[in-house]
């Protein structure tokens, strides 16, 4: 058994009994700048600000009860925790995924291991992101930080989730799904790795296939009759379909050129607005329970909201469009 066996086999040993550690220290974090927070929110007047909270007055909404559960993609842009204690698998949101998350970080680190040109291409990499190998190679040993500063990019950029942590807002209805560890909460502790949910690794196949049916059953009883709020967006949002009672939300960026309007689908507003989106949302400490709640709450927050296109299945969430014209 090499050094990775004997590592997957402690941890998993660990995991079995589903014991929820305290995590031990947050440690520091090694990444590029983050850009300035934009002064405009993107609701579609520039330089508007909403509030930080909403009144109690505005919508009747619980604030104390959960009802309403976020889902959220991860960013390909990662820091990289330092200085602080490894992963614990057993600690991670819905333990009871552990075995799953303890094959696939075998079969990450084993196709970090072998010849790099076979690695770079299963994982959708170039050349130049070779360094990328050397942290899938360490995943149970590597220093391991928050989530919520783990994750860069646009989304999170926009999102600010350690700020909204130092003052006190609850995150705990935000959900992370990732290719590697299957779903996170914001306060879960993982090293930086590589793996999108796109990947296929050697015997063991595709990521999504693998999490699709891991997911399925617990991540229901863990949504149960709560609202779910979908932002996730390609690959993440086949790793598990949620019920009737979920809304989708899609982003359109409004342009008019020539007196005539177009809107489209444009990948930073999207991700900006989503992350401003969700940030507005914890803010609020409104639980909306239903998807037109859901709207109702999100036009009240200054967003231009707009029914989106129709689901084929009778349980289809609710699809609602979210018109932008500045960032």
């Amino acid at each position: 058994m090499d050094d990775v066996d004997q590592a997957v086999a402690a941890v998993a040993d660990a995991a079995a009994g589903h014991v929820s550690r305290q995590a031990a220290g947050r440690g520091r974090l090694t990444e590029a700048r983050r850009p300035a927070r934009p002064a405009a929110n993107g609701a579609g007047s520039a330089g508007r600000r909403f509030p930080a909270r909403v009144g109690r007055d505005l919508i009747g909404l619980s604030r104390n009860c959960p009802t309403m559960l976020i889902l959220i993609p991860p960013s390909e842009t990662k820091a990289v925790p330092v200085a602080s204690p490894p992963v614990e698998l057993a600690s991670l949101a819905l333990p009871e995924l552990a075995p799953v998350r303890t094959r696939l970080i075998k079969a990450l680190a084993r196709l970090a291991r072998g010849r790099a040109p076979a690695a770079l291409d299963a994982l959708g990499l170039s050349e130049s992101q070779a360094g990328e190998l050397a942290h899938n190679r360490e995943l149970l040993s590597a220093p391991a930080g928050l989530a919520a500063e783990v994750y860069t990019g646009v989304l999170y950029d926009a999102l600010e989730l350690p700020a909204l942590h130092r003052r006190g807002v609850v995150t705990d209805q935000l959900l992370i799904f990732s290719g590697l560890w299957g779903v996170l909460r914001p306060g879960d502790r993982i090293p930086h790795y590589r793996c999108s949910a796109g990947v296929k690794l050697p015997a063991l196949g595709s990521v999504s296939a693998a999490w699709r049916k891991a997911l399925r059953a617990p991540l229901a009883a863990h949504a149960g009759d709560q609202l779910v709020v979908d932002l996730r967006s390609g690959a993440y949002a086949g790793l598990w379909v949620p019920g009737g009672n979920a809304v989708t939300v899609r982003v359109l960026h409004e342009r008019e050129s020539g007196g005539v309007v177009s809107r489209s689908v444009v990948s930073h507003f999207n991700k900006a607005t989503k992350g401003r989106l969700t940030r507005t949302l914890l803010e609020s400490g409104e639980q909306p329970a239903k998807p037109d709640e859901f709207a109702w709450l999100v036009r009240s927050l200054g967003y231009l909201v707009e029914p989106g296109p129709a689901g084929t299945r009778p349980d289809a969430p609710v699809a609602l469009d979210i018109v932008v014209r500045e960032l």
